[in-house]
């Protein structure tokens, strides 16, 4: 009697498998699914970063991108707590234990992209000073925190690479230098409009322009030294990614000449580069030019920025609530990061006997439950959630 009533206390959820090592099982087999695809690609690269969450322990986020049959893709690749310290031995070690657990090849990895660097704008010039009491420099600040936002937003989201960063970046670099020599003829209307304007229209002082000229010295040093004058080697090779129908032959390695002369006189090739994204391009170029497409790769592949652990740190504050703190994360957080497009009929092929053992065992239960009452149980089935949780190839 005793084991009747145990039974009868049960819910019809519990007769359904939603335990962690479930869904663990499941995103154990996408990780070995995805590291199969960055195995076969002939380079990757990871973007990396930490973060806290909401019980106080700290996480690594890390990123992959490389390249999966015609195309190249980014993806969430892991995600562990550092359960101690976050040195970069702590980091290091578990980007090294899960590469040696998945069979990952040190040597296929072109580009590590993290996060962390000193604040630009709080360099040693100290702004903040430079700026209190002044309302004219206060215009200034509007301005140039403007100018270089709008950096960091063209550096952001995803497809971010080497080439498009380094274009923003020596715009910016660029424009630093033509306001200062702007500021020797005191002229501040086309370049700080806002500041123009509170000066009323006249010049402003020589004591302002004079801070203001140093502090965009600072910057410039500050941007040099954070972003140096790439070699001569990788600028030619970023020129050839960006449009090998321009290039020399004799602008570059010597082993890609004939292969660069090859591919330049293909009509065909051509139309696509006017056509294709430049990653696209390339992918599609690999068969009939691998040298030099991988010289392109070691373009395209890196990681820039870290905007993709960014969101993901949102992800996982939405996740793992202060009600949900003890949730061990990787799993759903690789459901909600996924870019890739359910495959119903799968998933339904996959899970329709686990479903019918669960329906089976209701109708064991309660012989007189009614039909609507089971409907309107079905349609509250975790299992509607779960055909979410593959994804196509």
């Amino acid at each position: 009697m005793g084991a009747r009533n145990d039974v009868s206390h049960n819910t019809p959820l519990d007769l359904f498998n939603l335990s962690h090592n479930s869904n663990g099982g499941r995103c154990s087999e996408e990780i070995g699914l995805q590291c199969e695809r960055i195995k076969s690609s002939p380079m990757f690269a990871i973007q990396l970063d930490e973060s806290t969450d909401v019980a106080s322990i700290s996480q690594l986020m890390v990123f992959a991108r490389y390249v999966h049959r015609e195309t190249i893709e980014e993806e969430f690749l892991f995600c562990s707590p550092l359960t101690e310290t976050t040195t970069a031995a702590d980091v290091m070690n578990l980007v090294s234990n899960f590469f040696s657990k998945e069979h990952l090849d040190w040597g296929k990895l072109i580009g590590v992209c993290t996060d962390g660097a000193p604040a630009m704008l709080g360099c040693r010039a100290g702004f903040a000073q430079l700026v209190e009491g002044f309302h004219q420099c206060l215009a200034y600040l509007v301005e140039i925190f403007g100018s270089i936002n709008e950096v960091n937003t063209r550096m952001q989201g995803r497809d971010r690479n080497v080439l498009n960063v380094t274009d923003s970046i020596d715009a910016i670099k660029d424009k630093l230098k033509l306001w200062v020599e702007r500021l020797a003829t005191r002229n501040v209307r086309v370049s700080f409009p806002v500041l123009h304007s509170l000066v009323d229209k006249k010049a402003p002082s020589a004591s302002l322009l004079t801070d203001i000229k140093h502090h965009l010295n600072s910057l410039i040093a500050e941007f040099e030294r954070y972003f140096p004058k790439l070699d001569p080697r990788t600028e030619q090779l970023m020129s050839l990614t960006r449009d090998p129908f321009r290039r020399n032959v004799h602008e570059i390695l010597e082993r890609l000449h004939e292969e660069l002369l090859e591919l330049t006189n293909n009509s065909a090739l051509k139309d696509d580069f006017k056509e294709l994204s430049i990653g696209h391009f390339w992918v599609q170029a690999q068969r009939l030019y691998p040298n030099i497409n991988l010289a392109a790769f070691k373009m395209l592949i890196p990681f820039a920025s870290t905007p993709l652990c960014e969101s993901a740190f949102l992800a996982m504050l939405t996740i793992k609530s202060k009600s949900r703190n003890r949730l061990e994360v990787e799993a759903d957080l690789r459901r909600a990061l996924s870019t890739k497009t359910p495959n119903i009929k799968i998933l339904l092929l996959a899970s329709t006997d686990d479903v019918l053992d669960g329906l089976r065992c209701i109708f064991a239960q309660s012989a007189s439950r009614t039909v609507s009452s089971v409907i309107d149980f079905c349609l509250e089935l975790p299992c509607w959630e779960h055909l979410l949780l593959g994804c196509h190839d």
